[in-house]
């Protein structure tokens, strides 16, 4: 149609394509602006987590009630995630977050000691993350489960569901 053909040059003219997929049409970056696309996408993570552990001590101080925050590696992070995992745990000292559950390596990061907060309960798996949530949480909390999709925490939150009173 003319109005695919017009839009379909209007957006190479900016660095996107226009895809028709399954009936339907797509945004998608142009080859040469992919790295570019790719660092912008690496930048977000953190944004997205602090918005988490902010709005978590919000829910937490409103209601009166614990906060747990079981966070995960954020694995598209790069080069600078070490950085990027301290100003999480810092974060979370910052906003009083009453436990956090760190799992995996990176997330050692997320310690509080280092930030004059409390220490962090390590996990190395997401099964001892498991472990250590049940023998934590009773249920009064309010919990959040963060990490990159590839960390498999949702595992944690169904373990929430199926065996803590309340959840």
């Amino acid at each position: 149609s003319k109005r695919q053909h017009y839009y379909g040059g209007l957006c190479a003219e900016r660095g996107v394509r226009l895809v028709e997929v399954a009936g339907g049409y797509q945004f998608r970056t142009a080859a040469e602006y992919a790295d570019y696309v790719k660092k912008f996408v690496q930048e977000k993570p953190s944004k997205l987590s602090r918005a988490a552990l902010e709005t978590l001590a919000a829910i937490g101080h409103s209601s009166g009630r614990p906060t747990v925050a079981v966070l995960g590696e954020m694995r598209e992070l790069g080069p600078g995630s070490a950085d990027e995992h301290a100003a999480i745990g810092r974060l979370a000292v910052d906003l009083g977050i009453g436990l956090v559950v760190a799992v995996g390596e990176a997330a050692r990061a997320y310690d509080g000691r280092q930030f004059g907060g409390s220490a962090a309960l390590q996990a190395e798996s997401v099964d001892e993350a498991i472990a250590l949530v049940r023998k934590n949480v009773v249920g009064t909390e309010i919990v959040l489960v963060k990490a990159s999709r590839a960390a498999g925490l949702e595992r944690v939150a169904d373990a929430l569901l199926e065996t803590v009173p309340g959840f």
